[in-house]
């Protein structure tokens, strides 16, 4: 085989190999990440239940702490994808948000089932905290428009609590600038049994720069890299949108040219859409035949390509959450409203509440457009379609929408520390998917720079000959062989004659006179009768009757 074919050969393989292993999985299949670590603001009031008591915790084995301003929180246990079991979640050295203090979680028996309470960064102390007992209403989409500047991210608005009015107010939102360095968490509410409480925006440090992750299997603690959290989070994006639109920005090498990526990620409008909207347009595109928002016309579609094999496979890996039914995606508020409480058992069932609640569009629509159109139609920026906004609020007209309030923004530079460290570059993030072969070949090295890395064609392995078995020697044992003495033979004896000396004659002398008589032999003469003894060659010889032996044992043929 020459080199250019050995040449041509590694790289097919390298191109059939590779995607394998950046293949994304739902996060059923990957360790859970610490709330701490990341906080779920999407949806973040609905809680699920447990049918038994959970485990007491373990003594976590502690790792060494790799920054000497991180605080280690520890583990806890916490419920599977689907509910049916517990799963321990390790604990995370963590660099908490500037003037932020951690709250622990914890679990309660409530009506519905062992539920836990999730743990939550707070500027108050636990002591200090406001509860509700009114839960809030259902988010308004706001006319958010196109973004003043590509370094702008829209802060979603939400509802306020009035204590003197005993009512909620809306607060809209506003656009924001991008900060490379800071995430802004926006203000969400969570369920307590003492009732609602809001937590208030913060601006927390990005994925990158917050500590280290771990999960536990076994007895060992491993290390969980920021690229792999935001793949095992990926599935369940819009719980998560915030730190995903954040990596959007700042990371685009990272999305752009992956399939996997929603193609309304490019579009700035469309992050503003609220939490149930996100979730009923992800759950559309990876499910062909699901339902689609009301609002989402045919247009839209064609711009929007056909899923990939990729995700198909990663949602058919994931259990479907109890707050998608047949009929499309319920929003938080209206569970909370019809279940008292927001706590959602395993077998709990909302399609009757969807059928309810959510109305089919006329015709079920899926995405059309091609794997071209939908690379050139990210980078445009298309507005959200009209009907997007025709939702009616849960709340009284006459009320006030004021502005929304945000927290103080750190500034750029770390504030002082005590012990200045060193600053670390960041770690270069890998794409933990890779395209296919044909999307991927550019970023493959050419063959020359490979050979270095392969063996020469003319470079055989030396073989090594195989021992010949050798069968096992026994040896014979030794048999005597018995001994039977000669009898003794006496040979008789023969006397010698005794030799004389030999007799000796005279010469012979023919007598005088003597003549000898001739010897007159006669002329043989064949007689006409007589048969020739040898045969010519014209007639065959016959065997003699001294030559014809008897054909069967036995038998005389002469008789």
């Amino acid at each position: 085989m020459s080199s250019i074919s050995l040449n041509r050969l590694v790289i097919i393989l390298s191109l059939l190999v590779l995607p394998l292993k950046g293949e994304w999985t739902s996060s059923e299949g990957q360790a859970p990440i610490h709330e701490a670590f990341v906080t779920k603001t999407g949806g973040s009031i609905l809680l699920r239940a447990a049918d038994r008591e959970p485990p007491a915790p373990r003594d976590e084995q502690i790792p060494e702490r790799p920054d000497s301003e991180a605080q280690w929180i520890g583990g806890y246990w916490d419920l599977n994808a689907d509910g049916t079991d517990f799963v321990w979640v390790c604990g995370v050295w963590r660099q908490g948000p500037p003037d932020q203090q951690w709250i622990e979680g914890y679990w309660s028996n409530e009506s519905q089932g062992w539920t836990r309470i999730p743990g939550f960064w707070s500027a108050l102390a636990e002591d200090k905290l406001a509860y509700i007992d009114t839960p809030p209403p259902e988010s308004i989409v706001e006319d958010i428009g196109k973004s003043p500047s590509k370094d702008m991210f829209f802060v979603p608005g939400y509802w306020q609590w009035d204590n003197a009015g005993r009512t909620y107010t809306w607060l809209s939102g506003k656009w924001e600038s991008l900060d490379e360095d800071w995430v802004l968490v926006p203000a969400h509410y969570l369920w307590t049994p003492k009732g609602y409480l809001l937590i208030s925006a913060y601006w927390d440090y990005p994925i990158d720069n917050r500590g280290t992750a771990y999960s536990c299997s076994g007895s060992s603690i491993n290390t969980i890299e920021p690229a792999v959290i935001i793949e095992s989070l990926f599935c369940c994006y819009p719980d998560y949108l915030y730190l995903f639109h954040h990596h959007w920005c700042f990371h685009p090498d990272y999305w752009i040219g992956n399939p996997l990526t929603p193609p309304w990620w490019g579009w700035d409008s469309w992050w503003g859409l609220p939490w149930c909207d996100q979730w009923g347009m992800w759950w559309w595109w990876g499910h062909p035949g699901f339902p689609q928002p009301i609002w989402l016309d045919l247009n839209i579609t064609l711009l929007i390509g056909v899923p990939p094999h990729d995700l198909l496979d990663m949602f058919f890996k994931m259990h479907r959450p109890l707050f998608i039914t047949d009929f499309g995606v319920l929003s938080a508020s209206s569970i909370a409203e019809a279940l008292k409480q927001p706590i959602l058992k395993p077998d709990s069932n909302l399609d009757d509440l969807g059928k309810k609640e959510l109305k089919l569009p006329e015709t079920i629509l899926k995405p059309s457009g091609s794997e071209d159109s939908l690379r050139e139609n990210m980078r445009d920026q298309i507005p959200l379609p009209p009907g997007a906004l025709d939702k009616p609020p849960r709340q009284r007209e006459e009320q006030r929408v004021p502005s929304i309030p945000q927290p103080s923004r750190p500034e750029v530079t770390l504030p002082p520390r005590p012990q200045q460290r060193p600053s670390t570059p960041r770690p270069e993030q890998q794409r933990p998917y890779s395209p296919r072969p044909e999307q991927q070949r550019p970023y493959y090295p050419r063959p020359e720079q490979e050979r270095p890395y392969y063996p020469r064609p003319d470079q055989q392995q030396p073989r090594y000959p195989r021992p010949e078995p050798q069968r096992p020697y026994y040896p014979r044992p030794e048999q005597e062989r018995p001994h039977y003495p000669r009898p003794e033979q006496h040979r008789p004896h023969y006397p010698r004659p005794e030799q004389s000396s030999p007799q000796t004659f005279p010469p012979y002398q023919p007598q005088p006179g003597f003549r000898p008589t001739p010897q007159i032999r006669p002329e043989f003469r064949p007689s006409p009768n007589m048969t020739p003894m040898m045969p010519t060659p014209s007639q065959p010889r016959q065997p003699g009757p001294s030559e014809i032996q008897p054909s069967q044992p036995g038998r005389n043929i002469f008789k």
